[in-house]
C-alpha cells in the first residue's frame, strides 16, 4: 500500500521535478534544422553520395559516434535525431515508424538530397524500410541493421507499451537504471559508458520523451503488419545485417527478413549483441563499405 502511495506521488512530482529541455553542449558538430515546424537536430559530416544514418528506439544520433569517420570517407554522413529522441523536439503526431519515415523524406527534400543511401539500425531498420516502400525515388539502397518490424515485438517493446507500466518504467530512468537498461542489448557491456548513460537519461528527461517511447511501441503491431505486405515490392539493393548474439530478435528474424525481399543479402557479424555498429564498428564499416563501393549483387544473395 505504502509503495503504491509513493509511485503514485513520484509519477505526479517527476514531470515537475525533472523533465527540462536539453541543448548540445558548447562546441557540439551538429546542428538545428525546422521540418514542418519540427526543430530537428543533425550533423553532416564527409564527402561524397548522401548516407543517412537512422537510430533506434530510445537512441540517437550517439549510436552511430564509432561508426560515422569511417564511412564519412566515401560519403557525405547524415546523422539526425528522430521527432521524439536525442535533441529533436518531440511532439505528438510522429508515433511510428512509418511516420518517421515521411519525416526522413521532408528531411532529405528541406536540405536538398535528392537521393540517399539509408542506413537504419532497429526501429530506425523499420523507417528505412518505409522509407523503400513509399518513398522509392528518394532512396538508392538501404541497410537494415538488426532492424524490428519483422519479427514479434521483443519484450521490451511490450513491457514499454503497457499502460501505466511502461509510463513507471521510464519515470524511474536515472544514469545508474539507464546504464542497466542500457547494457541488456550489449555482448560488450563496457561500451555503455557512465557518461553515455548520463547523456541518455538527460534525454529521456526532456519533454515529450517518454512519450514518444510509449507511443512507437504501441505502434509495432499495426506498422507491421501493414510493412510485411509491402515488402516484396521493394525493389531496391538492400543490404541486411545481423548479429547470433541479438537478445530482442533472433537470426532466424533475419533469415524470413531476406525471404521476404526480392533483392537482399545477408551479412552476420558476430561477438555482437543488438547494436553491431557500437560493438564491432570496424566489422560493420568494412561490410558496409565493401557493399556500398562495389556493383550490387544478385538477387538472393547473402553469406
Amino acid at each position: 500500500m505504502l509503495l503504491g502511495v509513493l509511485v503514485t506521488a513520484w509519477s505526479r512530482l517527476a514531470d515537475v521535478l525533472l523533465v527540462r529541455p536539453l541543448t548540445p553542449a558548447a562546441g557540439d558538430p551538429g546542428q538545428f534544422t525546422s521540418i514542418d515546424g519540427v526543430r530537428t537536430y543533425y550533423r553532416a559530416t564527409g564527402h561524397g553520395p548522401a548516407l543517412v544514418l537512422v537510430h533506434g528506439l530510445g537512441l540517437s544520433h550517439l549510436t552511430w559516434a564509432a561508426a560515422t569517420d569511417a564511412l564519412a570517407e566515401h560519403f557525405t554522413v547524415y546523422t539526425l535525431d528522430l521527432p521524439g529522441f536525442g535533441y529533436s523536439d518531440k511532439p505528438a503526431g510522429y508515433a511510428s515508424a512509418r511516420q518517421a519515415a515521411a519525416f526522413v523524406d521532408r528531411f532529405l527534400e528541406a536540405l536538398g538530397v535528392e537521393r540517399a543511401t539509408v542506413i537504419g539500425h532497429s526501429m530506425g531498420g523499420a523507417v528505412a524500410m518505409w522509407l523503400a516502400a513509399e518513398h522509392p525515388t528518394r532512396i538508392e539502397r538501404v541497410v537494415l541493421v538488426n532492424p524490428t518490424e519483422i519479427g514479434d515485438a521483443a519484450a521490451v517493446f511490450r513491457l514499454v507499451a503497457r499502460p501505466f507500466l511502461g509510463e513507471l518504467l521510464l519515470k524511474t530512468t536515472t544514469p545508474a537504471t539507464m546504464r542497466l537498461l542500457l547494457a541488456d542489448p550489449y555482448v560488450h557491456k563496457e561500451v555503455v559508458t557512465p557518461e553515455l548513460a548520463r547523456q541518455y537519461a538527460r534525454f529521456a528527461w526532456t519533454p515529450g520523451a517518454r512519450q514518444a517511447m510509449i507511443e512507437h511501441a504501441r505502434s509495432y503491431d499495426a506498422d507491421r503488419a501493414a510493412l510485411r505486405p509491402r515488402l516484396a515490392l521493394i525493389a531496391l539493393p538492400v543490404l541486411i545485417i545481423w548479429t547470433e548474439a541479438d537478445p530482442y530478435f533472433p537470426i532466424s528474424v533475419a533469415y524470413e527478413l531476406v525471404g521476404l525481399l526480392p533483392s537482399a543479402r545477408l551479412e552476420i557479424i558476430d561477438g555482437a549483441g543488438h547494436l553491431p555498429h557500437e560493438e564491432q564498428p570496424t566489422s560493420f564499416t568494412r561490410i558496409v563499405l565493401d557493399w556500398l563501393l562495389t556493383p550490387a549483387t544478385p538477387p538472393g544473395s547473402r553469406r
